[in-house]
């Protein structure tokens, strides 16, 4: 079997979700499946990327300190709102430029926060798309400050009945996506 696995963070060594992802795809291919990824894996950490340079947690500082709660949680959200749509864009472009070679019998993608690529992915290629959960964006949110929303609990609940299987990690994430 043939698995496309879309994770936007697999290229990252200094991120857990890609580490996760890594050891995912390495636990793929030892039980004899054929694992192509989304982005590269690289040989090695690219240790330009690794670090977190001073400049930019100077200024990830001076934001939290200077400005008010709602202006910082309304940021955040605007910032995960626009990277959502860059992933959804970019995504299915790299699928296309290598559809001779994306022929995979399921598309299987880490979920992110307003990003609709691999639904886009799975759609053009044909394929059944199992979606992998590891936190509800509604539950995240909350941790972020932010209100519980119906809407948010709704838009993740059609994400998630729009792909062909959900997997999750735990029992109470089980729990969730059945309630929702």
């Amino acid at each position: 079997m043939r698995i496309l696995y879309l994770n936007a963070y697999l290229d990252r060594f200094d991120f857990w979700t890609g580490q996760r992802g890594r050891e995912l795809v390495d636990a793929l291919r030892n039980a004899g499946l054929e694992v192509q990824t989304l982005p590269c894996i690289p040989p090695t950490p690219d240790q330009e990327a690794a670090p977190v340079s001073a400049s930019s947690s100077g200024f990830k500082r001076y934001i939290k300190t200077k400005l008010p709660k709602k202006w910082l949680i309304l940021l955040v959200e605007l910032y995960l709102i626009a990277r959502g749509i860059a992933r959804t864009v970019r995504l299915p472009i790299q699928v296309w430029r290598r559809r001779r070679d994306a022929r995979p019998d399921l598309v299987l993608a880490r979920s992110f926060e307003y990003e609709w690529g691999p639904w886009i992915v799975a759609k053009f290629l044909k394929r059944p798309l199992v979606l992998e959960v590891h936190a509800p964006f509604f539950v995240e949110r909350q941790f972020r400050g932010r209100e519980d929303s119906r809407f948010f609990r709704w838009y993740e609940g059609v994400l998630w009945r729009r792909a062909a299987r959900v997997w999750v990690h735990t029992r109470e994430l089980e729990r969730i996506v059945a309630d929702n």
